[in-house]
């Protein structure tokens, strides 16, 4: 009626009728269902003279079965897209108002009673679906360059969405274990480089000692002749010393008798003296008494006898004298004698002690060094081997990574349709991967991925809070519960059946894909036994029946899920080849149980907890300790690292959950507020959660990031 619209009909296999803006020629609305062909048309207002902008408008068509009569709703037309407009999302809270989506890769906002554009949002790409969160806070839209965009009403992007969550998660995964695999390959080629230099040193050191060792020896037997000469002239000289003593001694006693015997004559002399005064005396008094002078002459002969045997023994003490004289000095000379051989006997014990010792040393040095030897050659081909072993570890990674990478861009395909949950909290997007995908509403955080549909998904719409339908080009329309009820799959094991897990199940690892189950037991002072099951059937890839000399307390998958570290009762961590089945490594350290193990995302360090109070950092390809991280209270019972960092958190005993820097030993915070002894600790990559169980029973969130208690989860009290 206004002229700016025309209304035309045209016959083909389906008559129909069009509106169309005379300006610009586009088509505003379009009718079909004429029984028959349509031979002419006119629009009308319902009422007569009026503005077309404020009364609905009808259409006729005519045909040779009647008059058809439609309603014009496209009769105000409200420009600004420059591309056509393929979606459109009404504001529940506000009819009047409308949300549009164009080729022009905008979303726009509308005032339908003035035509006024009031918002206007850049997607980047064509938009063909968008969709209004129920508050109104926030919009999303999805476009044919493969993404979907989550704005805040007042146009901030909160996030873009992209690709299929288990495909990006997988390439994520395979990323890592090929940094992984970098990582260990530089490591093994360092080790293998430092073997082949090490080599010839101990080779050196060996010869060299063992020279020593030669030279040692030859130098203990030289001191041990020259000692047992100087034993030998020390043993003569001993000997002669002490006969000339003896010698000395008898001269000395002879002499000593020749003397007493001098003495004992000359005493004679002077009693035969005196007995002849006496005799002469009394003879002189009696000159005639013949007898006093008979006596004086035997008296003067017994005199003269004592004279000349007084004048002998006299004689004789020379003789002794100077005997004993010369046999004293015999006795000097020999001991002087002695004395000069004791000096030397005693220089060549302690020479031959001190060769000795040297020699024990030099001995006790060329075991160890002939030790390092050996096991610096078994080193060098283990090394290489080690390298080998990396290279194809990395090359494995490297076309993981190509095959995630691929399979992550197959998913990556134009999206077709996007909306909301009722409540807001989830995002749905559909497109042509034939995967639905949901997203955190409020963050853009993929959730999850749901497959089934055979071909491209063109729409996706939400039944309530919990179940949304698509509907795809394979001809299906599928309806999908998004918060299902976990289903027992499978149990592995049985009471009744001890052959196929030892006792009770102390720990459960899955590996990264989730394809294997890692299952740890053990009879108490007895065993520890592994066990690696398909999750697939249930069926057992590996048993390993004696891993621990006792009960396993903790056991993990490997980052690339190669390797297994586990730690127990008999107070060691473990390192076990999944392939070979044989163990890599036996780590000492802890003095009480290991309760707690955690590998590094590069796989080449490994934290423990134990009960005795403490985290011990390990080189997971050496076995050396790096660093022991104390000031716990009670047990230490459970360890993880978070994310890509060398943060790790723990749980303890004592209440307090703790992150640290395990490179360094640093605490960087402590998480409190748990009531009582505390279980087990896990948290997200991004630290934004920490979950922590404790011994009653409850769950505590935290914050890692700021250590703020989010929520104490428990049962209720009946």
């Amino acid at each position: 009626p206004d002229g700016k619209q025309i209304l035309g009909v045209s016959n083909g296999e389906k008559p129909t009728a069009q509106i169309h803006d005379m300006q610009t020629g586009a088509l505003l609305q379009k009718f079909s269902g004429h029984a028959g062909v349509a031979v002419g048309c006119v629009m009308l207002p319902v009422i007569p003279n009026t503005d077309p902008d404020t009364t609905q408008t009808i259409a006729l068509t005519a045909s040779p079965v009647g008059v058809f009569q439609w309603n014009v709703t496209a009769m105000k037309q409200i420009p600004g897209h420059s591309g056509p407009v393929t979606s459109l999302a009404r504001i529940p809270q506000n009819p009047r108002q409308v949300f549009s989506g164009s080729t022009d890769t905008t979303i726009r906002r509308w005032n339908l009673d003035n035509g006024q554009q009031m918002q206007q949002y850049n997607h980047g790409g064509v938009v063909v679906a968008i969709a209004v969160a129920p508050d109104v806070q926030r919009i999303a839209s999805a476009s044919d360059n493969h993404t979907a965009k989550l704005f805040n009403i007042n146009g901030q992007q909160i996030a873009e969405m992209r690709g299929d969550i288990r495909r990006r998660v997988a390439l994520t995964r395979a990323q890592q274990q090929e940094s992984a695999a970098t990582t260990r390959l530089n490591v093994a080629k360092q080790l293998a480089d430092v073997a082949e230099k090490d080599l010839p040193v101990k080779t050196m050191a060996e010869k060299t000692l063992t020279d020593m060792l030669t030279a040692a020896t030859a130098d203990v037997q030289t001191k041990k002749t020259a000692m047992e000469t100087a034993f030998t002239e020390k043993t003569a000289s001993e000997k002669a010393a002490i006969d000339a003593s003896a010698t000395a001694k008898t001269a000395l006693a002879t002499k000593q008798l020749a003397e007493q015997s001098a003495k004992l004559a000359a005493a004679e002399i002077v009693l035969a003296q005196a007995r002849l005064s006496r005799l002469q005396q009394a003879a002189n008094s009696e000159p005639l008494n013949e007898d006093l002078k008979a006596k004086v002459i035997v008296a003067q002969t017994q005199m003269e006898a004592a004279t000349a045997h007084s004048t002998a023994m006299a004689a004789a003490v020379q003789a002794p004298t100077d005997n004993a004289t010369a046999m004293s000095a015999l006795a000097n000379a020999a001991a002087q004698k002695l004395e000069t051989v004791q000096k030397p006997f005693n220089d060549a014990v302690a020479a031959l002690k001190l060769a000795e010792s040297m020699q024990n040393l030099l001995s006790q040095q060329q075991v160890l060094a002939a030790k390092e030897l050996t096991i610096a050659q078994a080193a060098v081909p283990i090394r290489k081997d080690a390298v080998t072993r990396s290279e194809a570890l990395l090359a494995e990674g490297k076309t993981a990574v190509a095959t995630a990478t691929t399979q992550l861009q197959e998913s990556d395909l134009p999206l077709h349709s996007i909306a909301f949950s009722p409540d807001g909290s989830v995002l749905a997007t559909s497109g042509d991967f034939a995967n639905v995908h949901t997203w955190d509403a409020r963050t853009g955080t993929a959730l999850g991925a749901f497959a089934g549909h055979s071909a491209a998904i063109k729409a996706v719409t939400f039944l309530d809070e919990h179940t949304l339908a698509s509907a795809a080009d394979d001809q299906s329309l599928r309806v999908w519960d998004t918060n299902p009820g976990w289903v027992l799959e499978r149990t592995i094991g049985n009471m009744d059946d001890p052959n196929m897990v030892a006792h009770r199940v102390t720990s459960v690892d899955f590996n990264a894909d989730s394809s294997q189950l890692l299952i740890a037991s053990g009879i108490p002072s007895r065993r520890g036994e592994l066990q690696v099951f398909n999750v697939a059937d249930g069926s057992r890839v590996l048993y390993l029946p004696q891993a621990h000399d006792d009960v396993i307390y903790a056991a993990k998958f490997s980052p690339d899920g190669k390797r297994i570290a586990s730690g127990g009762a008999d107070k060691y961590l473990r390192t076990f080849d999944i392939a070979t089945s044989q163990q890599l490594r036996r780590f000492e350290g802890h003095t009480s149980y290991v309760l707690g193990v955690a590998w590094k995302r590069d796989g080449q360090v490994i934290a423990t907890s134990g009960a005795d109070n403490t985290i011990k950092v390990w080189d997971a390809e050496t076995g050396d300790q790096q660093r022991t991280i104390e000031n716990f209270g009670r047990h230490v019972t459970s360890v993880q690292y978070i994310g890509e960092t060398d943060n790790i958190i723990s749980s303890c005993g004592d209440k307090l959950v703790r992150i640290h820097n395990a490179s360094n030993g640093g605490l960087v915070r402590n998480l409190g507020d748990a009531t009582t002894w505390l279980h087990m600790i896990a948290v997200t990559p991004d630290s934004s959660i920490a979950a922590a169980g404790d011994a009653g029973g409850n769950v505590y969130l935290w914050n890692a990031n700021n250590g703020q208690q989010l929520k104490k989860l428990g049962l209720a009290t009946p």
